[in-house]
């Protein structure tokens, strides 16, 4: 990509609030988005860019991201030398908690990386990280932030000043958000972690010379219950999938291999994506189904999205929801949230 060798961090912090149940409790990364988990996204971009080496900074032992990542034959990280590994490291709230950080600061320090990109689980994106690497010259740091977005989302915005940034945090923009890319100069890094600053996150000392980098593509937020609900449905729109599936540097996740999945007599599925491997006699419109989802006969799903394993029971009705892994809900009930507050269901609350 350039001359640069860059050492990846992906922050895989844990699900908050209602969130959390549908992600078993793990990290937010390991949430099912778009036929894959979240985490497929920095990982693919990181992979694109031809960077190798990534370390990915997860409460606990890893769980099913772990299981899913395994050792990233499929982003082509498997290497003798670097790879993908994981750091236990509770991460807490904020966009790069420097307790997160620290815990990583072994591996950070003995690599033999030029720079280090930080990136997040929270937002579904594509970024082209050779132009943010490319941008870098002589600066500390670059970051990636969008001029503009489909609808306000939380976060930290830029202030331009020229081709330079500083972060403004805790903000409710449209416009210039910060995307939660950064990428360091290493040793830049190393000094801000080595010092007793008392800072809680990494974007409190980011002050001077950094570098802003446009993404003017698409940008979903998912580390909300009505985010998630809405990137999964704006997947349905054809310029989306196309930006996020492209055949040269699009996401890749695992495919297992399934079946593909059976529509019975009177079945209806109309503007909806379904995964292999399911079982569809009722009506789906609007949705998103992964694989192994069964629709009983004279059901009916809205604008809701099933993660694996749901079986809806015969003449349901659920109309902006979101189902977890797994979850079976009888015959002849009736769910419906709105598209700002959807319907969450988990494992846990069967009904």
């Amino acid at each position: 990509m350039t001359t640069l060798e860059i050492l990846g961090v992906i922050f895989c912090q844990a699900a908050a609030g209602r969130l959390s149940p549908l992600a078993r409790e793990g990290p937010l990364a390991a949430l099912p988005f778009g036929g894959g988990l979240l985490v497929d996204f920095p990982l693919s971009a990181m992979a694109a860019a031809g960077i190798r080496d990534v370390l990915l900074l997860t409460p606990g032992c890893g769980g099913a991201l772990a299981a899913h990542v395994g050792s990233g034959r499929t982003w082509g990280l498997r290497q003798k030398r670097g790879g993908v590994r994981f750091v236990r490291a509770e991460t807490g709230p904020g966009t790069f908690p420097m307790h997160a950080l620290r815990a990583a600061l072994p591996e950070i320090s003995r690599s033999t990386a030029d720079a280090v990109l930080l990136m997040g689980c929270g937002l579904v994106y594509l970024p082209d990280l050779r132009t943010l690497a490319g941008a870098l010259g002589d600066d500390d740091g670059a970051l990636l932030y969008t001029p503009q977005v489909r609808r306000p989302m939380a976060g930290d915005s830029v202030r331009l000043e020229g081709r330079h940034a500083r972060l403004e945090r805790g903000c409710f923009c449209q416009s210039d958000l910060f995307l939660g890319c950064l990428l360091l100069r290493r040793e830049v890094l190393c000094a801000l972690l080595g010092c007793d600053s008392g800072a809680a996150d990494l974007t409190e000392l980011l002050e001077g010379n950094l570098c802003a980098v446009p993404h003017t593509g698409y940008v979903g937020a998912a580390a909300t219950p009505e985010g998630y609900l809405q990137a999964s449905l704006e997947l349905l729109q054809p310029e989306v999938r196309a930006e996020l599936y492209r055949a040269q540097g699009g996401m890749v996740t695992p495919v297992p291999d399934s079946p593909p999945t059976r529509y019975l007599e009177g079945a209806a599925v109309r503007q909806s994506l379904i995964g292999g491997g399911g079982r569809i006699a009722g009506s789906v419109t609007n949705s998103l189904l992964f694989a192994d989802v069964e629709v009983g006969e004279d059901a009916r799903v809205e604008g809701s999205v099933l993660l694996p394993g749901c079986r809806i029971g015969k003449g349901c009705r659920l109309r902006f929801a979101v189902c977890g892994r797994d979850v079976t809900l009888s015959p002849g009930l009736s769910l419906s949230g709105q598209p700002e507050y959807p319907f969450l269901l988990s494992r846990t609350q069967q009904c």
